[in-house]
């Protein structure tokens, strides 16, 4: 299915697409059934592809590509999740039924893009997962690295790319996962350098969500890696204890890339979550 919300930095596609089809003629039709439809959001350097083999195939699907990754066209001059947020959900209104709901999964920084989507229509949000991610805004630590990784980028972009993604895994997976992991690094390869720096600034100038979170009337789920290098068990639970999370599932033996270091894992989890 080709982008749905045309002249913008989004490209949507149906995870499946007969289920897909069949669910949107359904919700239709009958727009005062509760229909949930399931949002996957992917994480940075990555594209809707990473969830391929992952989702149960009854179940309808929404894909996005953030701008400049996959199928998606590069970022606009303004690189503000809140404002593509607001994009994404002036193209849903043109097709979906007004009484749909949203299931968000969003990894890494397809988290970041799935809170702020929450925000502009909280009560239409079923259930909102942080897969490997979080809800914080960035540290002044945080921020500084974030302003290192574009001077590694603008230096070599294949160098910054190459070891950015290596540095996701756990050292115990590299070797079993290195198909996954040069595969991954040749696509960023491909990635404009500006939209690699548009989107390394959208994450560093997000806002923080806590606040929002506390007092959503929607649930959430959170999605660990025992030894993600990015989030340690530490700040997971406490994030978790923060934000009063329905479920929080932590995956042994994975780092940041679990959906490729322990597929089974990440299937088993998501049917769980979307009652399969």
């Amino acid at each position: 299915m080709e982008s749905l919300v045309p002249n913008s930095p989004l490209y949507f596609t149906w995870a499946y697409e007969n289920a897909g089809v069949d669910w949107l003629r359904e919700a239709k039709s009958n727009p005062f059934k509760n229909h949930v439809l399931a949002v996957f959001i992917h994480g940075f350097l990555e594209n809707h592809d990473m969830w391929d083999g992952l989702i149960p195939r009854d179940v309808p699907a929404l894909l996005i590509d953030l701008p400049g990754h996959g199928k998606a066209p590069s970022w606009d001059q303004e690189h503000r999740l809140s404002l593509l947020a607001e994009q994404m959900w002036k193209g849903l209104d043109g097709f979906l039924a007004k009484n749909t709901k949203l299931h968000l999964i969003g990894h890494s920084m397809g988290g970041y893009f799935a809170v702020e989507l929450a925000k502009f229509r909280p009560q239409q949000i079923e259930e909102l997962c942080f897969w490997q991610s979080t809800f914080k805004a960035d540290s002044e630590e945080k921020k500084e690295m974030r302003y290192r990784a574009i001077e590694a980028l603008e230096a070599n972009q294949a160098l910054y790319v190459g070891g950015m993604i290596r540095g996701l895994f756990s050292e115990e997976n590299k070797e079993k996962c290195s198909k996954e992991i040069n595969k991954n690094i040749e696509v960023a390869k491909q990635m404009r350098a500006s939209d690699i720096r548009a989107s390394l600034e959208a994450m560093r100038d997000r806002d923080d969500s806590s606040l929002f979170l506390q007092n959503a009337n929607f649930p959430c789920t959170l999605v660990h890696g025992e030894l993600d290098p990015l989030f340690s068990l530490e700040r997971q639970a406490e994030e978790s204890k923060e934000i009063h999370a329905k479920n929080v599932y932590t995956v042994p033996h994975c780092g940041h890339m679990m959906h490729l270091e322990n597929s089974g894992a990440a299937q088993d989890i998501i049917k769980e979550m979307l009652g399969k």
